[in-house]
């Protein structure tokens, strides 16, 4: 049921890519301004609680129904938010020449700007592969499509205006402790494994700690493309899209196993 609903839900976001910030984004907004109202003194912990884990429980509650009322059924509802909440089709879309990434790689070649790899790197931990890995996470040990709700909610937002509670961070460390791990050792699956692994158990920089999840994701995935000078926004992508595989394949081994 899960590679199913998985391999489903790519297919459908690469096909039709799903307009979150459109669709989705208004209506988190919508509930957060609710929460606000409700909790205008309530501790860092509720607030979070309310905007983070009430639609991530929402979501594996409707899923125990589904599977108690019609079981055969249940995988719509795990391919359903897994599509919302992924974007892996709007990630190759940006990744494209015409899309931010690619107009930015552009404006590098005509000298007028420069590429930021780990910006790039960023996007699609955020966005795409983050998001598979927490869904994967929590689905097998059955609460269905929780975990692709649980990350994308909680995602830390990149607006200055609005920063994220100290609760709300270590919330961001512990669900992505796992996740990112598991994204490096993919990333050096597919790309250059000992770079990776290197980047794993020495992070860059002076101040760099290996708790730091976000950081190590940057620099293990950097270092899974190996001795490349110049790293592209078609090399992301591609990177990605041979993780995808791996993750498609390690998945649906696991099912004919288990």
């Amino acid at each position: 049921m899960i590679f199913f609903a998985l391999l489903i839900a790519i297919v459908l976001d690469y096909s039709f890519p799903f307009p979150y910030a459109q669709r989705a984004q208004p209506l988190i907004e919508k509930w957060h301004g609710v929460v606000a109202v409700w909790t205008e003194d309530a501790p860092d912990w509720l607030v979070w609680a309310l905007r983070v884990g009430t639609p991530a429980l929402a979501a594996a509650l409707t899923y125990w129904l589904i599977l108690w009322i019609a079981e055969p059924f249940a995988w719509v509802w795990l391919t359903a938010v897994l599509y919302v909440c992924a974007g892996y089709g709007d990630f190759k879309d940006q990744m494209s020449p015409v899309g931010l990434f690619g107009r930015v790689i552009a404006a590098v070649e005509a000298g007028d700007g420069e590429f930021n790899a780990k910006a790039a790197i960023q996007y699609a931990w955020r966005r795409v592969a983050g998001v598979w890995l927490a869904f994967l996470m929590l689905a097998i040990v059955g609460f269905g499509p929780a975990g692709a709700v649980l990350f994308r909610l909680a995602t830390p937002s990149s607006d200055p205006d609005k920063p994220s509670s100290a609760f709300a961070l270590k919330a961001w460390h512990y669900i992505t402790w796992i996740p990112a791990r598991a994204m490096i050792l993919g990333c050096g699956m597919v790309g250059a494994f000992d770079g990776a692994m290197g980047a794993w158990r020495q992070p860059a920089g002076e101040d760099a700690s290996p708790e730091d999840n976000e950081a190590l994701v940057l620099d293990g995935v950097m270092g899974s493309f190996g001795d490349s000078a110049v790293v592209t926004p078609g090399m992301v992508e591609r990177l990605m899209t041979r993780f995808l595989r791996l993750l498609l394949g390690v998945v649906l081994l696991a099912t004919l196993i288990l």
